[in-house]
């Protein structure tokens, strides 16, 4: 029924505590977890239980993986395996803290296991189609979470609007790596979107672009657009047609989903980094992972202005806008003409504490010492 991967046969005596994270996306490929793993591993002992996605499988030395059949994860009968599954996993290995990145049904993790330390993970609210629809998950998570005594969070005002409890609530922000080291001159416009398509409304920059470059055509400025996610298929196919409809084919690039790998070298070249959402309610509590790569990276960020990320954007770092076209030409424009102000380095130096190496050593270790 399952598999192992990378067994961690370390005999290094730090490594004394056995934490287990389930998280049902397949390792690597949730960033979140896959850094938590990266910087916990030297002082415990990581197992990660998911769901074999049938993806390319990453590996990560010193960790224990192990795949539960994918075919399980869309049913509610196979999701109840997963769990008896789980539970005997914890039992027979001595586990000693189990980390859970909330699916529904986890709290029956806790049925047989009342004195077994957990910690449910929560990193978004619901962004569902209709407000009912988010209204019904919202709630259900909050009364999920009840079974929990133990909670982390990536921010106050995703806790404040789930109505969960400070007491039990641990903020445990987003972070980045420093994924360019290479210092960006803003002479040229190389934007960068990395992200999800579906319901953002990507199309708007491209609207956004030829609007600015129809207003500096006697400038010649060097511009190019990488554009990289996934979505649906409508949304896929409302980029790709504001990119002809513009007439930008030679500017703007729609690439696909890659790995981090793949965009490395864009995370070098680009200058610019998009985090384009709409502005309505259940984004403003959100704040953007984007954001940090892009800045950690050196890149300034034209960023929307929900309540999370003008907490992240300062003068010094990016721009933010409205989540229209007119806006989102407005701040290229501000951008351009400012352009001599910014520096890759001052840029970074913004998020120097939202490291996934600061926030792991700093903040989750200091956390899990409570419990193991």
């Amino acid at each position: 029924m399952y598999n192992f991967s990378n067994k961690n046969n370390s005999s290094d005596s730090k490594i004394i505590k056995k934490i287990l994270i389930i998280n049902k996306t397949q390792f690597g490929y949730h960033t979140i977890t896959h850094n938590y793993c990266k910087y916990l591993k030297d002082e415990y002992d990581i197992s990660y239980i998911c769901f074999d996605q049938n993806k390319n499988r990453i590996i990560e030395e010193g960790i224990k993986v192990i795949y539960f059949p994918n075919k399980y994860m869309s049913s509610r009968i196979g999701v109840m395996k997963f769990i008896s599954f789980l539970k005997n996993y914890i039992k027979s290995n001595q586990i000693d803290l189990t980390f859970v990145k909330y699916f529904h049904l986890s709290p029956l993790l806790r049925v047989g296991l009342y004195s077994h330390p957990f910690i449910l993970d929560i990193r978004t609210a619901s962004i569902g189609s209709t407000l009912l629809r988010r209204k019904k998950a919202n709630f259900l998570l909050y009364f999920e979470s009840l079974f929990f005594k133990n909670i982390t969070i990536n921010s106050e005002s995703l806790r404040n609007k789930l109505g969960i409890g400070a007491k039990k609530a641990h903020i445990l922000p987003l972070g980045a790596d420093e994924l360019s080291k290479t210092d960006k001159s803003f002479e040229a416009i190389n934007l960068l979107y990395v992200g999800v398509l579906s319901s953002r409304n990507i199309e708007d920059t491209v609207f956004a672009l030829s609007k600015f470059i129809n207003r500096n055509k006697r400038k010649k400025i060097d511009i190019t657009y990488d554009i990289f996610g996934y979505g649906t298929k409508e949304a896929e196919i409302l980029l790709t047609d504001a990119i002809r409809a513009t007439g930008l084919d030679n500017i703007v690039t729609f690439h696909g989903a890659k790995s981090h790998t793949e965009l490395q070298k864009y995370f070098d070249n680009c200058n610019i980094g998009v985090a384009y959402i709409p502005q309505v309610d259940y984004y403003e509590c959100q704040p953007s992972t984007k954001i940090f790569e892009y800045v950690r990276a050196g890149l300034l960020t034209i960023a929307t202005g929900t309540f999370e990320n003008r907490r992240l954007i300062t003068k010094e770092n990016g721009i933010l806008c409205s989540d229209n076209v007119d806006s989102f030409a407005n701040a290229l424009e501000e951008m351009y003409i400012h352009r001599d102000k910014f520096e890759s380095q001052k840029i970074r130096e913004t998020l120097k504490e939202s490291s996934w190496d600061e926030i792991v050593n700093n903040n989750l270790k200091k956390y899990f010492r409570r419990f193991c």
